[in-house]
């Protein structure tokens, strides 16, 4: 008979502590299998490095939003959940640096958004009147349903 007192595991949050193995050699393991999945699945990656890093920053939202649910609201998220998503955030960003020599360094074609009512020659004069009055009669100085071209007021 064996008079040592069994261990039992520590935990946390329900897990036990060795099930988060934080030991760079496994990380990194877990990193590049969730790289070579991600890259048979999706073998093209964009041009730009705009695109690309728009995919990390979708895994890092993901991974922003497991946190979050994992601190206020526990039943939808665990530390597995946070895991995988950072494994994807860091293996997308991995797949980021692979092409940074391949990437088109492009200015984007833009286009003005000055609004057309400021480039054009109207008189306002009687909206102004009408803001005014309705101002007066709410006893405010915030806007309302008409728009004033004077946009230091607001």
């Amino acid at each position: 008979m064996n008079n040592e007192k069994e261990q039992k595991p520590e935990y946390y949050y329900g897990f036990p502590v060795d099930w988060f193995r934080t030991d760079r050699d496994f990380v990194f393991d877990k990193i590049f299998t969730e790289l070579d999945r991600a890259q048979k699945k999706f073998p093209s990656w964009p041009d730009d490095p705009l695109h690309a890093v728009a995919i990390i920053n979708e895994e890092l939202g993901e991974l922003t939003q497991a946190i979050l649910e994992h601190t206020y609201e526990p039943e939808k998220s665990n530390l597995e959940d946070i895991e995988l998503e950072a494994i994807q955030t860091a293996a997308m960003a991995i797949r980021f640096i692979m092409s940074l020599n391949k990437y088109k360094y492009e200015k984007s074609p833009q286009h003005s958004q000055v609004r057309e009512i400021e480039t054009m020659k109207i008189d306002f004069s009687e909206t102004e009147k009408l803001l005014q009055k309705e101002r007066k009669e709410k006893g405010t100085n915030r806007p309302t349903k008409y728009y004033s071209t004077d946009y230091n007021k607001f």
